[in-house]
């Protein structure tokens, strides 16, 4: 799976912004920007991409602010990565959950390279939807995979599967 530096930075700054309102203070595209190192005209476009997904709101205003829609509990990376993903890119990588979709196989009759993207797709779409942003800022997200491993399949192929465990 490749991250886009607009997934990270989103990322980096719902975490802040999820740190900073649970401390009750007044969180600004500003403040957000400096304490990412990044423009506020780059965290303003994240922020009203966020904010097309329902996951941030703003507050205009003398008193104006940003805000985590709903709590962080509540809040998956899965979500947040779909929420930044939906923009049409320039980059010509194809996301493992996509591979893993793919209808068919246009380069070999028998292809066995689609199951294991789909099956490693299932692994990454399970694990992203499990970690919530509280997981991020506050859990030990990496206590939440327990085990990958394999199992046999159909005519002895390989079966990747991870187990979950949520906090």
């Amino acid at each position: 799976m490749k991250v886009t530096s607009k997934e990270e930075m989103g990322l980096r700054c719902m975490m802040r912004l999820a740190e900073r309102s649970a401390g009750g203070r007044t969180v600004t595209i500003n403040d957000l920007a400096q304490a990412e190192g990044l423009t506020p005209g780059y965290v303003g476009k994240l922020v009203s991409l966020l904010g097309r997904g329902g996951l941030v709101k703003s507050v205009r205003g003398a008193g104006g602010r940003i805000e985590l829609s709903r709590p962080p509990e509540s809040i998956t990376l899965a979500e947040i990565i779909a929420v930044l993903s939906t923009q049409a890119t320039n980059s010509k990588r194809v996301p493992i959950v996509e591979a893993g979709k793919a209808k068919n196989c246009n380069r070999y009759p028998n292809c066995n390279l689609k199951a294991v993207w789909g099956a490693l797709a299932a692994i990454v779409e399970q694990t992203l939807s499990k970690v919530s942003l509280y997981d991020l800022v506050w859990g030990n997200p990496h206590s939440l995979v327990t085990e990958i491993g394999g199992s046999e399949g159909p005519e002895n192929s390989r079966i990747l599967t991870a187990t979950i465990r949520k906090a």
